[in-house]
């Protein structure tokens, strides 16, 4: 799976500390030469994710599970600009609703 595909999710699992969290992963293995596409298509995988969250897809995986949050990890190959870091800032306070955090992890 990757970034580019919003039909898709990355990455799904159950927090190890608390078993009331699902996280999902997104995969970002774009480079930042075409920083305003590569913004363009992390929203789209967001947004797909949390439609997924609204719907609760997640039901067909974790049957009957309840869960109180949400952590979405995205994964980058290459660091992430400032401006995608503020991007993820704003995503996340757009989705405090559903009780989703956003967080970036990069390891050169």
């Amino acid at each position: 799976m990757s970034i580019a595909e919003t039909n898709k999710i990355d990455g799904m699992a159950i927090s190890k500390e608390n078993k009331h969290e699902l996280i999902l992963l997104i995969t970002d293995h774009l480079d930042w030469e075409d920083e305003t596409a590569h913004l363009l298509i992390l929203q789209d995988k967001l947004n797909a994710y949390a439609t997924f969250l609204e719907t609760k897809q997640y039901e067909q995986v974790y049957q009957g599970k309840h869960f109180d949050s949400y952590l979405i990890e995205v994964d980058f190959l290459y660091e992430p600009t400032e401006n995608c870091k503020k991007f993820m800032e704003i995503g996340e306070k757009q989705l405090a609703g559903l009780n989703v955090r956003i967080e970036g992890e990069y390891t050169p």
